[in-house]
């Protein structure tokens, strides 16, 4: 009787320990001190139940608005919506820096147009979105195995593959069309470009080679470029071109950090990404594009052609302090916290970045700036 109250209690302990809260990126194993059998037993068990998912026990909507209302739910995840709204941000300030003219000057070569402006935005949306499916469409089975992205609609079965994939065809037709007829041909030919890269070379290239984020930022980065070329219709722009280079400067800390944040989920999903593979040269990488980020603006800021030169001063301590420190503790201790700290430290870096840009644009020619 001894041995069945021993074990009633170990029952007892194991049902009362409070469960861990599932986060965007769940926390990493360094944090957990466990032996190399608890780790064997993890991955055999990941492997053998890779979803953990029911989905004939979810409760189904009946009515017709409750499927209306599911349905729109399963969009705005298949679209990833907030991360299209950043992407429609980033083409709006490259839009901005193009556009606006200082207040300081006589004249201004171009000025904002609202109904383009609002195309470019319309149509940069739904071509994210139109990528953003296609890339869960192409992951189902990948996402299954993951906690963050097990949920989604795909994975449960909330929407079929060919649902997913007739509303991808749908938005990508739409937002190419009116980029097409309301901003310009070559804005449009930039977000279809942009649309096949990422699903045709990024997305497959996730499982075969840790090269793929920089592949990914070239899709990141055009977004700000398509907002310049929506003002000139030409890609002879050197403030397009500059925001294209400061974004993708930006975004290798920022995924570094949220590839090591979730290296074991991507790990189980079988994606390569380096700081799986070598989590030191990834924390190096960071400090690296972090630090090209000083001379990108310092240099184009003393040119004077697009910007103050007043405005090498002003970004040195806005780079550092927002990335370039951040990378570089990451890059000497790479860890799950020096990892978070960079997470959010560059993304209140980009939104500061370009508002400082916008900034320096208008107030070029300022007759007491234009002294330094």
């Amino acid at each position: 009787s001894g041995h069945v109250h021993h074990l009633v209690a170990i029952s007892m302990l194991r049902t009362t320990q409070p469960q861990p809260i599932v986060a965007d990126c769940p926390i990493e194993d360094s944090y957990i001190p466990i032996d190399e059998q608890s780790i064997e037993e993890t991955a055999l068990s990941v492997k053998t139940f890779p979803n953990t998912i029911d989905v004939n026990s979810q409760t189904q909507p009946k009515s017709l608005v409750g499927k209306f209302i599911q349905t729109l739910r399963c969009y705005s995840e298949l679209w990833k919506t907030r991360l299209s709204g950043l992407v429609v941000i980033t083409a709006a300030g490259g839009y901005m820096a193009q556009s606006c003219g200082s207040t300081f000057e006589i004249s201004s070569e171009f000025t904002t147009n609202s109904a383009t402006l609002s195309s470019l935005l319309l149509g940069t949306f739904l071509q994210s979105a139109c990528a953003n499916s296609f890339n869960q469409i192409m992951e189902v089975d990948y996402d299954a195995l993951m906690v963050r992205t097990q949920k989604r609609p795909l994975p449960t079965g909330r929407i079929s593959k060919v649902h997913a994939a007739i509303q991808a065809v749908v938005l990508g037709s739409a937002g190419t069309a009116i980029l097409y007829y309301s901003v310009n041909p070559l804005t449009a030919a930039l977000g279809a470009s942009n649309i096949f890269l990422y699903t045709c070379v990024y997305t497959p290239m996730k499982r075969v080679h840790w090269l793929n984020t920089w592949v990914g930022t070239i899709n990141g980065s055009i977004p700000p470029l398509m907002g310049a070329t929506a003002v000139t219709n030409s890609l002879s722009s050197p403030i397009g071109w500059f925001c294209f280079a400061a974004l993708y400067l930006w975004q290798i800390p920022h995924f570094m950090a949220i590839s090591y944040k979730c290296r074991g989920e991507y790990e189980k999903a079988g994606y390569k990404m380096l700081p799986i593979q070598n989590a030191d040269l990834a924390g190096h990488q960071a400090l690296a594009h972090a630090a090209l980020m000083v001379p990108l603006c310092v240099g184009v800021a003393l040119s004077g052609r697009i910007l103050p030169r007043w405005f090498a001063v002003l970004s040195v301590p806005l780079n550092c302090y927002f990335q370039l420190v951040p990378a570089f503790r990451f890059g000497k201790q790479v860890s799950y916290k020096s990892a978070t700290r960079l997470f959010w430290a560059s993304l209140a870096h980009l939104p500061v970045l370009f508002s400082a840009i916008y900034i320096a644009r208008r107030l070029m020619g300022h007759p007491l700036l234009s002294r330094f």
